[in-house]
């Protein structure tokens, strides 16, 4: 993936918009980080050769769902599009896995789909990354491909919902995937071709232009 996947897609619907691999992995409630990091050193193969990536909604994962996923660095950082879910703060770990890598660990201990009463989900998210101690001949990682785990949060980490903040951001991004799907620019859990993101884009910046041509007129 030399070129930018993300390229023309929209920002505001780039912050909802996810590119997963056809590739199946098995529900699994765990995931074991040695079997992690096998799935991510064939991920590039896996990318050339295997399964084709598409562009989709992720609407609220059940647990125990297994994901492989580029992700738009250069544009998101390692900020995680929206998947319907309110999640509380991320943690982050990295672990030296030997020849020169490490597993980088952004792991959310607690989150919920708006109107459950406690938040007993748990997602982790997972890529290679090269080793902070260099190493001679080592592989050399494809940073943008992550492993991308849901399943039940440990029992200490289930609290009633109202426990968990809800940042500003964090609103502004659920009032926007509300808006989005009211509006039918995307269905849940239906792959979306890039041409049609970039049809829905334009019709997303039509309608901030309009807003904003309004509120000139005040």
């Amino acid at each position: 993936m030399a070129q930018d996947p993300s390229d023309g897609i929209d920002q505001e619907l780039l912050n909802h918009a996810h590119l997963i691999s056809a590739n199946h992995y098995a529900d699994q409630a765990r995931v074991d980080l040695n079997q992690v990091t096998k799935w991510l050193m064939a991920a590039p193969q896996v990318a050339k050769d295997k399964a084709p990536f598409f562009w989709t909604y992720l609407d609220r994962p059940r647990d125990g769902q297994v994901y492989l996923t580029w992700q738009p660095l250069k544009r998101l950082g390692t900020n995680f599009a929206s998947d319907g879910m309110i999640w509380g703060p991320e943690q982050y770990h990295r672990q030296d896995v030997g020849n020169g890598l490490s597993l980088e660990i952004h792991y959310v201990k607690s989150g919920f789909v708006p109107g459950e009463q406690v938040a007993m989900h748990a997602r982790r998210r997972f890529r290679l990354v090269p080793s902070q101690t260099g190493v001679m001949n080592a592989p050399q990682p494809d940073i943008s491909l992550w492993i991308v785990h849901y399943g039940p949060s440990d029992p200490p980490d289930r609290v009633p919902v109202n426990l968990i903040p809800v940042s500003q951001e964090t609103q502004h991004i659920m009032a926007t995937r509300n808006h989005l799907q009211n509006h039918g620019v995307f269905r849940s859990r239906w792959p979306i071709p890039q041409p049609v993101l970039k049809v829905a884009a334009a019709a997303n910046k039509r309608r901030h232009r309009h807003r904003h041509s309004s509120i000139s007129r005040l």
